[in-house]
């Protein structure tokens, strides 16, 4: 049986595939498009020591195999000496059957090392290992040797904009009459989930550049001459890692905008955000009311036009697929999701009534003189309000079903003050500022998924405002409430409905007996 595994008909089950492959295709010279041989190792001629050298040193396929099969990492990446790691994987090879990689190991050890009569498992792992590791030490199995046994023609290999080439040129110059090319890979330039990283990759390629990068277009002629560069060191091809192709309209002033907001340090972002959240903790608790047309201000400037820095439901649904990737390194957009959540089950919506940038654009557009105001009746502004939880409801079932975190992707946000979005994005947008005009924040009353979020977290809230049982009933809490979230109820009671309290604290503010608390 196991002599029979590898034979020269091996997997050409028809007469046309072993005519095709005897025939025409087994002596056909190599021509490899794409691959990560290391290069200094082909500049130096390297030899390798042993069999786990040149088989599992980097082979992240054999990685994920062997963890897979529950192999300790130490026994992997880890110290473990390396005929510990091949043992391992030769354990976890018979685990392999079906699986290409244990085709792989098997043609190989037939075509290299003539051992063809042999299935790799634990019982002959000792011998295999000494028997490969001997004749890997021997000149014939140098790296450019076996190449040559190969008979391949030419390699590119996938080199990272930053790379210097130097062992390209070394080979190029050594005459080895294999061709090794690089192929441009630039991920790591287009990274803008591991910020992080990227901007590591941003410094060193104005050091390589020799030149400053201070917007888009300077990183992008920075990579134009690394471009170049490899073009003229016989560079031809491309190679990007691209998981999602993306299409948006954008104009060059929003890239600008979006280069310079990843491209700096969030440090500042975060302590503005937390100043201004204590800011409003502070006015809360402190009775200092003067403070929260100051700080909506701020908020729709800095936190709006400015930065951009504020909570969208795309990103919370980003976290409840459990796609950290494209947030994970986002940390100021993390601390302010903790503080929010914080903010909102200590004393409720705070950041609807105090800091959110779309609640304030549509706050102001109200308070404009000489337009119409419309107060609704309640019945009709209570059932517009279920509106914003019946479609958190179905919009949690479609992000699930569909696992796209984009599928709430109506929110007004970006449109309002990124300026982007298609044709309807910004005839929504209009509609709901028309209506701000005379509706107190008409979308946070009716559709923001973040506004129905806080609302379920605010029932949690130990410092949710209620009326004391001395109130006399005057009513002018009941007026003064922009947002309607106050009623008398069955009870014949004045109540606070928390979970539609933005935390304006006019109630407060207005209540003749300093009964709100």
């Amino acid at each position: 049986m196991a002599g029979q595994f590898i034979t020269e008909d091996f997997l050409l089950q028809t007469k046309t595939a072993r005519s095709l492959y005897h025939e025409h295709a087994k002596d056909m010279p190599i021509y490899d498009y794409h691959c990560h041989l290391p290069t200094d190792k082909i500049a130096a001629n390297h030899q390798f020591d042993n069999l786990t050298q040149i088989w599992l040193h980097g082979d992240h396929y054999k990685w994920r195999a062997m963890r897979a099969n529950g192999v300790a990492e130490e026994y992997i990446t880890g110290n473990a000496d390396d005929y510990e790691k091949f043992e391992n994987w030769a354990q976890t090879v018979p685990y392999c059957l079906c699986n290409p990689l244990y085709h792989w190991t098997h043609i190989e050890l037939k075509r290299y090392f003539g051992l063809g009569d042999k299935l790799l498992n634990r019982d002959n792992a000792k011998e295999i290992y000494a028997t490969c590791s001997e004749m890997l030490r021997t000149p014939q199995f140098s790296v450019r040797n076996i190449l040559r046994q190969m008979g391949v023609k030419l390699i590119c290999t996938t080199e990272e904009p930053l790379d210097s080439l130097e062992h390209h040129k070394k080979i190029r110059d050594d005459g080895f009459e294999i061709k090794v090319h690089a192929a441009f890979h630039p991920d790591k330039g287009l990274a803008v989930e591991d910020l992080p990283a990227l901007n590591v990759f941003i410094d060193k390629l104005e050091e390589v550049c020799d030149m400053e990068i201070t917007n888009f277009s300077s990183y992008i002629e920075a990579l134009r001459r690394r471009h170049y560069y490899f073009h003229e060191n016989g560079c031809r091809l491309s190679d990007y890692g691209l998981e999602t192709t993306y299409a948006e309209d954008y104009t060059k002033a929003q890239i600008e905008n979006i280069f310079n907001k990843i491209s700096k340090d969030t440090k500042f972002n975060i302590v503005i955000f937390f100043s201004l959240l204590i800011l409003s903790i502070f006015g809360i608790l402190k009775r200092k009311y003067w403070l929260r047309n100051s700080l909506l201000l701020i908020s729709i400037i800095y936190l709006g036009f400015w930065d951009q820095y504020y909570l969208s439901f795309i990103q919370v649904s980003h976290i409840l697929l459990f796609k950290f990737s494209p947030f994970m390194n986002f940390i100021g957009w993390y601390i302010l999701v903790m503080l929010v959540l914080f903010c909102t089950i200590f004393l409720g919506r705070v950041y609807c009534g105090w800091l959110c940038p779309f609640g304030t654009a549509q706050e102001f557009l109200y308070k404009i003189k000489h337009t119409a105001k419309i107060k609704l009746p309640h019945k009709i502004d209570t059932s517009f309000k279920k509106v914003k939880y019946i479609l958190l409801f179905f919009v949690l079932i479609g992000v699930f079903i569909t696992r796209n975190p984009y599928f709430a992707n109506y929110e007004p946000f970006a449109t309002s003050f990124n300026f982007s979005g298609r044709l309807w994005n910004w005839i929504f947008l209009g509609v709901i500022l028309t209506i701000s005009l005379a509706i107190y924040r008409p979308f946070c009353r009716c559709l923001c998924l973040i506004g129905a979020v806080q609302a379920l977290i605010s029932k949690l809230s130990p410092k949710k405002l209620k009326v004391s049982q001395t109130c006399n009933k005057c009513k002018i809490c009941i007026k003064v409430c922009p947002i309607a979230a106050i009623d008398i109820g069955l009870e014949k009671r004045v109540k606070i409905n928390s979970m539609e309290c933005i935390r304006c604290e006019l109630c407060k503010k207005s209540c003749p007996q300093k009964v709100i608390k």
